[in-house]
Order: structure tokens, then C-alpha cells, then sequence
């Protein structure tokens, strides 16, 4: 399996999720809604694990997460970087099993997300 080769945000499928805490699944939205229509498509799932793997092998090409637990993460940081991928807290910096969220998916458009979320209250 391959991450995606996408170039950019805007010709990707995006997919995230907004978690358990009211106010970080709204700043995922805010985020989401500031992006859209610049993205082919946003997917919800609900799952950390499958958003990973999913990213891994390039069924979406960016996974978005801000609330993580070690048991969603470890798997998928390794799946991700064996696929080719990229796998980075939400502020850039590499991903840890104690990394709280995370930024999945292909190199490029993985950077072209951080570039376009940053200053965005997404982190929070």
C-alpha cells in the first residue's frame, strides 16, 4: 500500500474527526468550513484506527485528528510511514504515541494542510 501522491489540499479527499469534546469537534468544523469548497471532498467516519489506515493506502488522502489516545495512534504512525506517508502532531512536529492529535496522509498535501490550517484554532 501507498499514501497518496496528491499534490495539494484542494485536489484531495479530506477526512477527520470531531472526538468526544463538544468544543474541539466545533473548531474541527470551523476548520473544515474554512477550507471547504477549497477540497474535493470531507469524510467523518468516527474511528482514529481506520482513519489511519485508510490514509495509509490512500482511500482518503489526508487524515485529521485532535483528540487522540495511544491506542488509536501507535498502530497508525506505523502504518502511515511504512506506506510512504506522513504522520505529525498538529503542529508539525513528529508524532509520538502520546501525541494528543494528529495530521495524516500523503507528504504533499499533509504539507499543504498545515501550511493552509495554520493559525487556525483547530489545535486547541
Amino acid at each position: 500500500m501507498h499514501a497518496s501522491a496528491k499534490e495539494d489540499v484542494q485536489s484531495s479527499v479530506l477526512t477527520c474527526d470531531l472526538g468526544y469534546d463538544e468544543t474541539r469537534g466545533a473548531h474541527m468544523l470551523d476548520l473544515m468550513r474554512a477550507i471547504w469548497p477549497g477540497v474535493q471532498a470531507f469524510r467523518i467516519h468516527g474511528s482514529g484506527a481506520l482513519g489511519f489506515a485508510y490514509a495509509a493506502c490512500a482511500r482518503y488522502d489526508l487524515f485529521v485528528h485532535h483528540k487522540l489516545f495511544p491506542w488509536d495512534i501507535a498502530a497508525g504512525i506505523v502504518l502511515v510511514q511504512e506506506a510512504g506517508g506522513t504522520v505529525t502532531d498538529r503542529d508539525g512536529s513528529p508524532a509520538t504515541i502520546y501525541s494528543e492529535g494528529a495530521v495524516a496522509g500523503g507528504p504533499k498535501v499533509h504539507a499543504d494542510f498545515l501550511r493552509i490550517a495554520e493559525g487556525r484554532p483547530w489545535r486547541e
